[in-house]
């Protein structure tokens, strides 16, 4: 497996909220397996008012990616 998402929900004065947002982020990853893309914005006029998120690609084979069933609470 190359990598895992986790869903996130969020908790407060320690209940889970039943509304929101909630996230499901990439988060495990094989460092052998998989690997952010190099991209070169940094020249880009007015570049660094941008922020980039840049999701993780499996290289090679062996690339699975699983969900984990319980949620990661914050």
């Amino acid at each position: 497996m190359a990598g895992v998402f986790i869903r996130g929900r969020n908790v407060a004065y320690g209940r889970p909220l039943r509304f929101g947002l909630m996230n499901n982020k990439l988060a495990l990853l094989n460092r052998r397996k998989m690997a952010f893309p190099v991209v070169d914005d940094l020249k880009i006029e007015g570049g660094n008012e941008v922020e980039g998120h840049y999701q993780p690609v499996c290289i090679g084979e062996g690339g699975g990616i699983g969900q984990l069933k319980a949620p990661l609470l914050h």
